[in-house]
């Protein structure tokens, strides 16, 4: 694999009759130019001059550092970056290495056959933020013009700011097999790989954290090497929970067993979940009739889920969601008192349930409380305003207060019904056919108007907060372990 030479450049990369610079040059270095003392910018501008028109002489000048690079036997680059200095604040150009980048670039060229390139940065040099945009925006660049190559990152040269920010923005963006960190140390010939292990844990723990806060569990997922490691292995199961809870994936969950985590032990946190514990009030359980508790459980989860999306403010995620849940809910409340199973997607079943309403419920009225009438002798299709219907129908007959109050309240969430408050049907529908997110301002009358705190309270799961719960879970196995 051909390798890309980058290195930040300090004033120690540079010797003059082999010696380094020093603030008084001409006291130190045996080096007068003109008489006069120098700055290492103004030094080095004049030392340029001069080998330009031919007129350095008595002056020897030598690579220190990188030369170690370009002689190894490991070593055979396509390319050198040198990245220098320039900074625009004219009280801090003392010590910058516009003029012996110059200098280095045509040594290089000349000396070593190999093409050098000079990238200016012209900001603060200590000043961390500056730098690491500056790092991240040149990393980029030089990754799609080099998108084959290995980079060689010097760690010897430039403020102590410019290093670390070169290594983290590069343990950012590239991937570990794409890079090595050499140190050369001033007492050796040799160079020494610089370990990125810490920078690369803190970098990804950093990572990890921020994008499990916004419930992205698979990206996180996808930051870990993939290495047979127990700490990796296990925070690899505990990131994989989260993304199939998050997605609503029961099934899935059940294949994280014992066997997958190092010490054979499930973490509670995930064996409540897979034994469906109970975190919402036995009343709204009682709502249910058949298979009541795994009916509450999935309907609580659900709603966990929007709340979770609503907290974060990711209000198009919020909408989809809780669209799943009121729908879910319905067919979960129809199934539990028909025995027909309409929670999955199974058309002959919906059918079912359509027939079964026609025949066992002349007395079904469509219209009482839709916008529009509807005759349901003519509908071929199990609508969700049907189920609705039926819903409010059957919490009548069982003169349940709690389910037709909790009805009541879901249906004010669809457009088809006179009681509508906010249209989450109409919003839902924005997102997923027309592509239009949804913005706070739209969801203003159902925040304003308490909705989702009352449905929090019916459920009882006011103070339970899973995906909290679980972020918090795994930042501290992150601080503990990795």
């Amino acid at each position: 694999m051909k390798q890309i030479l980058i290195a930040n450049l300090g004033n120690r990369n540079l010797k003059f009759n082999g010696e380094l610079f020093t603030s008084k040059p001409g006291d130190d270095t045996g080096l007068k130019l003109m008489g006069a003392n120098h700055s290492f910018r103004s030094f080095t501008k004049e030392i340029l001059k001069r080998l330009q028109n031919g007129t350095l002489s008595g002056i020897d000048l030598q690579i220190s550092i990188l030369d170690s690079f370009l002689e190894s036997n490991d070593n055979g680059f396509e390319k050198v970056y040198l990245i220098c200095s320039n900074q625009v604040d004219e009280t801090k150009q003392d010590q910058d290495t516009l003029w012996e980048a110059k200098i280095i670039k045509s040594i290089i060229e000349k000396e070593y056959h190999i093409t050098t390139e000079i990238i200016e940065y012209t900001k603060n040099v200590t000043n961390n933020n500056y730098l690491l945009r500056f790092y991240r925006d040149m990393l980029h660049k030089l990754c799609e013009k080099h998108d084959t190559e290995k980079f060689i990152i010097c760690d010897a040269g430039g403020t102590a700011q410019q290093k670390s920010s070169l290594k983290i923005a590069t343990e950012f963006i590239l991937d570990s097999t794409k890079f090595d960190v050499f140190y050369k140390p001033i007492d050796k010939d040799t160079l020494t790989r610089v370990d990125q292990y810490e920078y690369r844990k803190i970098i990804i723990s950093e990572q990890i954290q921020s994008l499990i806060s916004n419930g992205n569990y698979s990206a996180a997922n996808s930051l870990l090497p993939m290495e047979d490691n127990p700490v990796i292995n296990d925070l690899r199961c505990l990131l994989m929970f989260g993304d199939y809870r998050i997605h609503f994936l029961f099934n899935d969950i059940s294949a994280i067993g014992k066997k997958r985590f190092s010490d054979c032990k499930v973490p509670q946190i995930i064996a409540d979940y897979k034994n469906q514990k109970q975190f919402y009030n036995d009343d709204f359980r009682d709502i249910f009739l058949n298979d009541n508790e795994k009916h509450a459980f999935k309907i609580s989860e659900l709603f966990s889920i929007a709340s979770f999306y609503l907290k974060i403010e990711k209000f198009s995620e919020f909408v989809m969601s809780l669209a799943v849940f009121i729908e879910q809910f319905f067919n979960e409340y129809a199934s539990s008192h028909t025995n027909i199973d309409i929670t999955s997607n199974n058309l002959e079943n919906r059918l079912k349930m359509l027939r079964h309403i026609k025949c066992n419920y002349p007395d079904f009225q469509t219209g009482a409380d839709l916008t529009k009438p509807m005759d349901i002798n003519y509908l071929n299709h199990l609508s969700l305003p049907v189920t609705i219907s039926f819903a409010k129908m059957v919490a009548k007959m069982d003169t349940n207060a709690l389910a037709m109050e909790f009805i009541n309240l879901l249906s004010s969430l669809n457009s088809n019904f006179n009681n509508c408050v906010i249209s989450i049907d109409m919003l839902r529908n924005d997102i997923a056919h027309r592509g239009e997110g949804v913005k706070r301002e739209e969801l203003k009358r159902i925040l304003d108007t308490g909705v989702i705190e009352k449905i929090e309270s019916m459920i009882g799961i006011l103070d339970y907060r899973p995906f909290d719960l679980l972020n918090n879970y795994i930042q501290k196995y992150i601080q503990v372990n990795l």
